[in-house]
């Protein structure tokens, strides 16, 4: 098993997972890593070297990769085993969300959640809400859904925007980059904007609700080299199914897209072509 290791210069103590967020690693373990203290770690001086899984702990600079982790509070690094990249199983969340697998600049195909789904009905395309939604009940007695969770609120924002530049940009040679489109639930002044960083940071979100990574760890495997970010935020749209239904009904990429603006939930039959 592959894994990420960790070096937190001038650390002497064996973290537990409840002191992670101290050290601007909460994201990075599910459960308490194994550490090792090493006398000189990547940026020359003595600390912990921490890892998940069966990777071997310590610092070996000849055998591997590491880069500093910017703004971390405790100077953290991040590395790996050169000649042993961490694959997409070896930083699984303990919980997945359904989605598309996409390949990265890596090689390898990653699992990229599906945020606002696209089902088929008798020839037609259906909105659905694909994250979890909570559930209540009113005042009568009745269950109700109260909508996305809190802590996926953020993802399904960047879904309906992602959706809303991806129709204002149909027909372009490259849609979805130079472009604004407004965040839904946010307040009418905010906007997601998918120029470079905000494309990057969109599709950031979507890759790390799933897998134990963040801009670090991203930038140090190259993950978004080549332009790989649409493809993520497509599969948050749920875009290839929509592809295969365009494709069984002889229609244009581009023509025929579903109306409606499914913000709330709701269901609306595609326009055909």
């Amino acid at each position: 098993m592959a894994g990420l290791l960790y070096f937190l210069p001038k650390e002497t103590r064996k973290l537990r997972q409840e002191e992670l967020p101290d050290v601007g690693l909460a994201y990075a373990f599910d459960r308490n890593p194994t550490s090792n203290h090493c006398g000189k770690g990547p940026d020359g001086n003595p600390g912990m070297v921490l890892a998940a899984g069966d990777t071997k702990v310590g610092y070996y600079a000849e055998q591997q990769t590491w880069r500093k982790i910017p703004g971390n509070p405790a100077g953290a690094w991040v590395g790996y085993y050169t000649d042993n990249p961490p694959k997409p199983e070896d930083l699984e969340r303990g919980k997945l969300l359904p989605g598309h697998l996409v390949e990265l600049a890596d090689g390898n195909r990653w699992l990229c959640p599906i945020a606002r789904g696209l089902s088929e009905e008798e020839d037609q395309l259906r909105w659905y809400t694909a994250l979890p939604e909570g559930t209540d009940v009113d005042d009568d007695g009745n269950w109700t859904q109260t909508g996305v969770l809190a802590q996926y609120a953020k993802l399904w924002d960047i879904a309906l925007a992602w959706w809303d530049t991806l129709w204002e940009e149909m027909g372009k040679s490259d849609p979805g980059v130079e472009t604004e489109a407004d965040s839904p639930e946010a307040p009418e002044d905010s906007r997601i904007k998918f120029h470079f960083s905000g494309l990057n940071d969109a599709a950031l979100m979507a890759l790390a609700t799933n897998y134990r990574v963040s801009k670090a760890e991203v930038a140090l495997l190259g993950l978004f080299t080549g332009g790989c970010t649409p493809h993520i935020l497509g599969a948050l749209v749920d875009w290839p199914t929509y592809q295969a239904h365009a494709k069984k009904n002889r229609t244009r990429l581009l023509a025929g897209f579903p109306t409606g603006d499914g913000r709330k939930g709701d269901t609306k039959d595609t326009d055909q072509a």
